[in-house]
């Protein structure tokens, strides 16, 4: 088989996937609340609770057949945790981005319910730490970036509103200091709007 037969039969592939693969597409906002929380490995006695937080940003979605589609979003996200002692509480931003895996499971007239898992990064943009009322920038005491595994649902109802609740769970270290281990893990629940 010569290579021009190879290239003109990808090509014919391509170009004959193309309709399904638009029609696929989709794109919408969201927003919700985060409620995340940290745990220290080299010591556990450090209570850690979590206060809810804003998430908000938007995502696009590509089909790849009848019950698999792909999603990556885009979200800034805030993430707040509250150490029992001392009135402390860190609030960490981010611009995160989840790239996702999505199977519809359950399909009824008018929703249905899919089950979403991937990994999420996660970029810094300002951290602040407030004891006692009295706000101090720690952004360069907090790791950059973040990685995380995510998994959840997420129901559809009708074509255009979506409703997801994902778990997250930290692989890297929150803080910067190697021997000050931290992950966080948390939930994130939004609503949205899709658009197409």
């Amino acid at each position: 088989m010569t290579l021009r037969r190879v290239v003109a039969g990808a090509a014919l592939i391509l170009l004959s996937a193309a309709p399904a693969i638009a029609q696929g597409f989709g794109y919408g906002g969201k927003a919700g609340m985060n409620l995340f929380t940290v745990s220290f490995e080299q010591d556990d006695s450090i209570a850690v609770s979590a206060k809810p937080a804003i998430v908000a940003g938007g995502f696009i979605t590509l089909g790849l057949g009848s019950r698999l589609s792909v999603e990556v979003d885009g979200y800034y996200s805030e993430r707040k945790f509250r150490f029992a002692e001392g009135d402390i509480v860190d609030t960490l931003s981010y611009i995160e981005l989840p790239m996702l895996a999505r199977f519809r499971i359950v399909t009824k007239e008018g929703w249905n319910v899919a089950a979403v898992g991937g990994a999420a990064v996660s970029f810094l943009q300002k951290a602040k730490e407030t004891i006692s009322g009295t706000a101090y920038d720690i952004k360069d005491a907090v790791s950059s970036t973040e990685t995380s595994g995510v998994i959840g649902a997420q129901v559809q109802v009708g074509r255009r509103l979506v409703f997801d609740v994902r778990y997250l769970l930290g692989f890297t270290d929150v803080y910067a200091a190697e021997d000050f281990p931290a992950k966080s893990r948390g939930f994130q629940i939004t609503g949205g709007y899709r658009f197409k």
